[in-house]
């Protein structure tokens, strides 16, 4: 079993590492959605029709996501094969890779992916195994809330997501830990629950006092299943 005090003090470092980070895309946030007056109070006179300002910036990062979300192509071919069965097996390798891609949805999601890409200056990508179709399943994630830790190459090894929940609302999920999460807390108060993912497994826990663990799954890849395409600065 992993240990959760170590996992609770390198998610904790992460987050100072990245407190510059995270402001700003909070400040992004805002002006997305149009709440500029929190961040510049008196920047506009009364008359001024502030949410035209955040309407413009959102449509403008819109439509240039629109322009990078198309997926490329994939074939898996080499243009040294001559012979007829090795151009066979790699017809079928690029079949299973579009299958792959089809099959989690990519070519939909990457249009918000490219969103966050563009927003946020980063853009995590999760591989978990669909063992329904015996296939392994990519997940476009939002980078809010997301802390890589890399090495000195620049490869993810471990990455850490943070999520903001009610604590009735993860008492109803995870019931079994639900006498530990509601211990001397209001049920509306809101927790931190942290998924921790690297070579060993990913865990998910509770990010409290006393951490604890609500699940944990062994990684037979060996590898981090998260990796993060970052947008040159």
């Amino acid at each position: 079993m992993a240990d959760v005090a170590a996992l609770a003090g390198r998610f904790e470092t992460l987050k100072r590492v990245y407190a510059t980070r995270d402001q700003r895309m909070g400040r992004v946030s805002a002006v997305r959605s149009g709440d500029i007056s929190s961040l510049a109070p008196g920047l506009f006179p009364e008359t001024w029709p502030k949410p035209v300002v955040a309407n413009f910036v959102d449509i403008a990062a819109r439509d240039l996501a629109e322009v990078i979300a198309p997926l490329p192509s994939v074939n898996c071919n080499a243009t040294s094969e001559v012979d007829d069965r090795a151009r066979k097996r790699a017809n079928k390798r690029t079949s299973i890779a579009n299958w792959y891609l089809e099959a989690s949805r990519l070519a939909t999601a990457m249009f918000t992916g490219a969103d966050n890409y563009l927003t946020y200056g980063f853009l995590p990508f999760r591989v978990e195994a669909n063992l329904a179709d015996n296939r392994p399943h990519i997940h476009v994630e939002s980078p809010v809330g997301g802390y890589p830790e890399v090495d000195r190459w620049g490869e993810v090894i471990a990455y850490a997501k943070r999520t903001l929940i009610p604590a009735r609302l993860l008492a109803a999920q995870y019931p079994e830990f639900s006498r530990q999460i509601l211990n001397n807390t209001d049920a509306n108060a809101i927790l931190e629950v942290v998924r921790w993912s690297d070579a060993n497994s990913t865990v998910l826990f509770l990010n409290t006092g006393s951490p604890l663990i609500l699940s944990e799954v062994r990684n037979p890849l060996h590898r981090c299943p998260i990796t993060v395409a970052m947008r040159p600065d």
